[in-house]
Order: structure tokens, then C-alpha cells, then sequence
């Protein structure tokens, strides 16, 4: 009779545990807000939508000439040509880097042989940041 009662006892401590146990975890999770799915879903969409409206660059964003009016005294300029060369004026110095360049992603164009990354504003077609060094530059009108 007594290891009865020694199973009974453990079996009642066992189910008293697993109730606690219910209780704290359903607490838990009552109080963790619940997310509501379809809003998520809607912002993703509006997000992917708002995104897809910005058209990728093409060479004639890049072509032309581009002034540093920020950074005003380093006075850079860009010229950025139609046969993909690009010469850059810096401190009064004519074409003191050159190179090549290549549209390599939607919103951004990389410059030969220096490996340097520019990002065009896909806000405004008009405005760059190279990224290195934090350079931003605007286009001139033509």
C-alpha cells in the first residue's frame, strides 16, 4: 500500500507541475502582444510597391558633369562620358584621377581601376554618394 500512495503523491505533484507550468506559459503568451499578420502583409506590399516605382539608372543619369557643393574646398568635379570614361578635377588639378565606369547595380555605378562604389539617390536621379568617401556630389544641368 505504501508505494501506492508514494505513486499516487508523485503523479498529483506531476500533474500540478504540468498545470503551472500551462498557466505560466498561457501567461507569457498573453502578454506578448499578438502581431496582426494582415497588417504585416500590407506593409511588406506597400514597401515592395513604393520600391518597384524607382526606375534603375541608365547611362544618360550618369553622363555629364558632377560638383562637389558640399565639400567645397576640394573642388571636385566629375565628368562622367558617354564612352563609359570618367575624369575627375580635384584641388585645381585637371584630370587628376581617371578611369572607366559601369552601372553595377540599380542605383549604383563602380569606377575602374579604383574599385570605388557610387550610389545614386533613387529619389533624385541627380544626386551621388561615393561611398568611401563620403563625397556627395549633384549633377549639373545641361
Amino acid at each position: 500500500m505504501k508505494l501506492s500512495k508514494k505513486i499516487t503523491a508523485m503523479l498529483m505533484i506531476g500533474l500540478i507541475s504540468a498545470f503551472v507550468a500551462g498557466c505560466g506559459e498561457a501567461a507569457q503568451n498573453a502578454s506578448q502582444p499578438q502581431q496582426n499578420t494582415s497588417v504585416a502583409q500590407a506593409s511588406t506590399v506597400d514597401e515592395s510597391s513604393s520600391a518597384s516605382q524607382k526606375r534603375a539608372i541608365e547611362d544618360k543619369d550618369i553622363v555629364g558633369v558632377w560638383i562637389n557643393h558640399i565639400d567645397t574646398d576640394i573642388n571636385q568635379k566629375i565628368t562622367f562620358n558617354a564612352d563609359h570614361t570618367w575624369t575627375e578635377n580635384q584641388h585645381n588639378v585637371d584630370n587628376i584621377y581617371s578611369g572607366t565606369w559601369s552601372i553595377s547595380g540599380d542605383h549604383s555605378i563602380y569606377l575602374e581601376p579604383y574599385g570605388e562604389t557610387i550610389e545614386i539617390n533613387p529619389d533624385n536621379l541627380k544626386e551621388m554618394n561615393v561611398v568611401r568617401y563620403h563625397h556627395r556630389l549633384t549633377k549639373e544641368d545641361s
